[in-house]
């Protein structure tokens, strides 16, 4: 699998958690929500972004700033009261932020990406990023 399809594989599997937790606060699903995010920005900012940077400036930022806004808000919510309309509306929002960064991902950062790249870089960044993503991953369990 390489870093697009690990990519998008971890953005199918965060939707289907805000999709669980649009129904209401779940401590597993959230708190596995929140450890996934982490591993999977942080993956993006030490593997994709960086080789990017150099020609795409603006889209990197844009992308670090929206990274920088989901931690924002889970933090909130990890803050707040977890029950009723509360919890579920800032769901609805934190789903809608991660939508917006994934739609600008997989339509415009990852077919830039793909012309950037030949095949031994892209496997360089795809190993890149299955390493940062497992070392934060198991340094949370």
């Amino acid at each position: 699998m390489d870093i697009f399809e690990h990519i998008m594989k971890e953005h199918r599997e965060v939707e289907a958690m805000l999709e669980r937790l649009s129904q209401g606060y779940d401590e597993e699903v959230f708190n596995k929500l929140r450890l996934s995010l982490a591993a999977h920005m942080k993956a993006e900012e030490e593997s994709l972004y960086p080789a990017m940077n150099d020609q795409e400036r603006e889209m990197v930022q844009h992308a670090t700033e929206e990274h920088r806004g989901i931690d924002k808000m889970l933090m909130e919510i990890g803050r707040s009261s977890k029950e009723g309309d509360s919890f579920i509306e800032s769901i609805e929002d934190l789903t809608s932020l991660i939508n917006d960064h994934v739609i600008d991902e997989e339509e415009q950062m990852f077919p830039r990406a793909k012309q950037m790249f030949d095949r031994s870089r892209i496997d360089q960044l795809s190993a890149k990023f299955d390493e940062v993503d497992e070392r934060i991953t198991q340094k949370a369990t």
